[in-house]
């Protein structure tokens, strides 16, 4: 992100871990770009258009990621640019931060296609990963009324 010409106003940044904000405000904090300390699942976030969300869903539980979605909303966000596999690999659910791929079209989340996909070109894996892109959603049109569905398993 550190060579990434956002063409924003002002650009905040956000992780849970202490040592990475510190660096990163030591790095690249200025006028314009800030980093804080917050946890996605319960802090209020600050104010934001939109928010860019790359390579963290993948590694939350299904009920995770929904408190998260609603924090982003709450953020009077209005759009999400996320990651998202586009394959029609089925979604499983995780915990402990566990990496897996995540389909946000499929069961359990049944997002509407996307405004805008950006595949990543993911080599790695020896190309197990092709799928892996960045999608563009509304906040206020994401399906996440209701308790996270317990599916204990393999979705297709």
């Amino acid at each position: 992100m550190r060579s990434v010409k956002l063409g924003v106003e002002q650009y905040t940044g956000v992780d849970v871990l202490g040592e990475v904000i510190a660096g990163l405000q030591w790095r690249y904090a200025g006028p314009r770009r800030r980093f804080l300390r917050l946890d996605l699942l319960e802090a209020d976030l600050p104010r934001a258009d939109a928010v860019f969300c790359r390579d963290l869903l993948p590694h939350l539980s299904y009920a995770e990621i929904r408190a998260v979605l609603r924090n982003f909303q709450r953020s009077g966000a209005e759009f999400l640019l996320t990651t998202t596999f586009t394959g029609a690999r089925p979604n499983r659910d995780t915990a402990g931060g566990d990496w897996r791929t995540l389909n946000l079209q499929l069961a359990p989340f049944a997002f509407a296609p996307p405004l805008l996909v950006l595949n990543e070109q993911c080599t790695e894996g020896g190309g197990a990963y092709a799928d892996k892109s960045l999608a563009v959603w509304r906040l206020d049109g994401l399906p996440l009324d209701g308790p996270a569905p317990s599916y204990g398993g393999l979705l297709t």
